[in-house]
């Protein structure tokens, strides 16, 4: 997420560049559980989830020559989490207080890679001496699976027992 910026081209309607343009810009961050959709089947965790939202209004800009502005987000301002990124952006005609808008969603983190998993059958309750299997992966942020060494497991289970007299 260091270095993300948000780029904006601006053209007019005959469709060349709209130069020296006022554009301004807005980013809303929103905690977001990782999903990705060439690996629906799998569950993804992040270590290190956000309870917080955002929202930032960035420094206005001018659109150069070509039409375009650039925004920095300096998201590292932001607590460290997976955050599903909105960022909007308005330009201006030369004169006059009428404008365009757009926005695009991303996903970002400041992780190197999330893991997640896909069990064979449903873990919210397993049949006494039945096997169940899950296939861990690690995606790096291009989506591409990884190897990653060193991973250790750890093996959650709750156990209800019931009782003929109330305990504490």
């Amino acid at each position: 997420s260091e270095g993300l910026k948000g780029l904006v081209t601006l053209k007019n309607l005959f469709g060349t560049p709209a130069a020296k343009r006022r554009v301004t810009a807005s980013i809303t961050l929103s905690p977001a559980y990782p999903a990705f959709r060439g690996y629906s089947d799998y569950t993804f965790y992040d270590p290190q989830h956000a309870k917080n939202s955002f929202t930032d209004r960035l420094a206005d800009s001018l659109t150069d020559d070509n039409g375009e502005a650039e925004f920095p987000l300096n998201l590292d301002r932001f607590e460290k989490a997976t955050y599903r990124v909105v960022f909007l952006a308005e330009g201006y005609e030369s004169e006059g207080g009428r404008s365009v808008g757009s926005e695009s969603t991303v996903l970002v983190s400041n992780l190197e890679y999330l893991v997640g998993y896909k069990p064979d059958g449903d873990l919210r309750y397993v049949n006494k001496d039945s096997d169940r299997s899950i296939e861990l992966i690690a995606v790096a942020p291009s989506l591409k699976a990884i190897a990653v060494p060193d991973l250790k497991a750890v093996l959650i289970e709750q156990r209800y027992v019931s009782a003929l007299k109330q305990q504490d």
